[in-house]
């Protein structure tokens, strides 16, 4: 597959199946992101795959927490300017009339945030970790 096809290709996907994910395409997966460029070739970051119990203790860890403010090893923004707020805003939007939440559902808008922090169901998450320097 060439870039074009494998950038046309890309999607973000907020709801999976339950099946395990096959050792196999895991394998694949590692093995092209252990060829991904980094700076002077310092590769400096690790991987963690998690399925199964681990994963569903990580999910209500996430849950467990929703209501303190993060720990952050970068600063992340709280607001976006004008165009980048407005695009988020009608991708929530978005999201929530494909399932049916109106603007006014706080359980509902509640229940699909809930849904991010168990990372939309997904059997199996690879997490990307890096040591703050």
């Amino acid at each position: 597959m060439d870039i074009a096809a494998a950038v046309n290709k890309r999607k973000s996907t907020r709801a999976f199946k339950p099946d395990p994910v096959p050792q196999k395409i895991l394998r694949e997966i590692m093995e092209l992101a252990l060829r991904a460029p980094s700076w002077a070739n310092t590769q400096p970051w690790e991987f963690a795959v998690v399925s199964g119990s681990k994963l569903e203790e990580i999910k209500q860890s996430f849950i467990d927490k929703i209501d303190e403010p993060p720990a952050l090893d970068i600063a992340r923004p709280w607001g976006f300017p004008e165009p980048y707020g407005g695009r988020i805003g009608r991708l929530m939007g978005t999201e929530q009339k494909i399932k049916g939440i109106q603007r006014e559902d706080r359980e509902g808008r509640g229940w699909w945030r809930l849904q991010g922090l168990k990372n939309y169901g997904a059997p199996c998450v690879i997490y990307i970790l890096i040591t703050a320097w």
